[in-house]
């Protein structure tokens, strides 16, 4: 069912005093295309949050997806080191007809540069020409097949285990992945996500992440292992050079650092019956970036000024279990 939502753009188009007859570096009959009349070019007021209205929801009329997918790789195994071994893949998957919004920067955006009556349809102005003092004006940006999405990059894993005969075992497992190209084409708008974050890319899509994980079991049956969760930085889309991208931004908002999570646990076997665990996941606490709403919109799985599904908004995570075998 669709429902309002805010969604961002900086400086909203045509919003605001016409200097040298552009407003915002739009001319009246661009400005036209979006629905704004003669009248009021150059009269518009700016939203002091620099956001507008937009409608979202499903659409009964999606085609489903189609994919095309390559992948090559190697294993190594060793026969001079038991107990390891290591992978590397390339991959390269692009969809079609990729289920999703266009997104009302993109939509407005496309608008004005080329005049496409669909996406120009979709641009809804209030009596005054705004887009975000009454639910009269917004921007409809429900699902539809979105055009394409291209990604491509390397995962690479390695594995180590080492079985003594008197302290116990000691297993090292490391995964990672490069994304080389998070590519989308969609209404006209073609541009590279891989290592942005924004409305149009979404969560933050870090060139490179890893996971790491070390653990010992001790011949008692006691296990530790401790865990590092590692995100490359990545910048704020508006910081892009490629046009469909690029607009104003707040300092602040320029970058995400990098990000590293360490995590601790530990079981007890008990009996070959039960296994006890308790750890702590972001065992150092480490809180998540905090950006402006402008950089991280709801409806790019943002929320409380930073991505939860990404980063640990929750602070230090405690558990604990058992496991009983029948």
């Amino acid at each position: 069912m669709a429902s309002r939502c805010r969604s961002t753009a900086l400086p909203i188009p045509c919003a605001g005093p016409a200097v040298g007859g552009l407003v915002n570096g739009n001319t009246a009959a661009q400005c036209a295309l979006t629905g704004v009349t003669a009248a009021q070019f150059g009269g518009i007021d700016v939203n002091s949050s620099d956001q507008y209205n937009g409608l979202i929801g499903g659409n009964p009329n999606l085609k489903p997806e189609k994919a095309d997918t390559f992948t090559a790789g190697v294993i190594i195994q060793p026969t001079f080191l038991p107990g390891f071994t290591a992978s590397v893949d390339a991959f390269r998957i692009k969809v079609k007809d990729i289920i999703g919004v266009i997104g009302a920067d993109t939509i407005i955006n496309q608008c004005l540069q080329t005049g496409d009556a669909a996406l120009c349809g979709a641009i809804n102005r209030d009596a005054n020409g705004s887009l975000y003092q009454t639910t009269r004006g917004f921007i409809v940006d429900t699902n539809v097949n979105a055009g394409s999405l291209t990604t491509q990059g390397i995962d690479a894993s390695l594995g180590y285990t080492l079985r003594t005969t008197n302290i116990g075992t000691f297993a090292l497992a490391a995964n990672g992945t490069y994304t080389d190209k998070f590519e989308s084409d969609k209404a006209g708008a073609k541009f590279d996500c891989a290592g942005y974050f924004g409305a149009q890319c979404g969560y933050p899509q870090s060139k490179w992440r890893h996971s790491v994980r070390l653990t010992y079991t001790a011949p008692s049956g006691v296990g530790l292992s401790g865990n590092w969760r590692y995100l490359s930085k990545t910048k704020f889309e508006n910081t892009s050079s490629n046009a469909d991208l690029a607009n104003s931004f707040f300092p602040l908002d320029a970058s995400i650092k990098a990000q590293s999570y360490f995590d601790l646990a530990a079981t007890v076997r008990v009996e070959d019956k039960f296994t006890f665990r308790a750890g702590a996941n972001n065992v150092f606490d480490k809180s998540p970036p905090i950006l402006s709403s402008t950089a991280t919109p709801i409806g790019s799985f943002g929320n409380g000024n930073t991505y939860p599904g990404i980063f640990e908004g929750a602070g230090r995570y405690l558990f604990v279990g058992l496991t009983i075998d029948m």
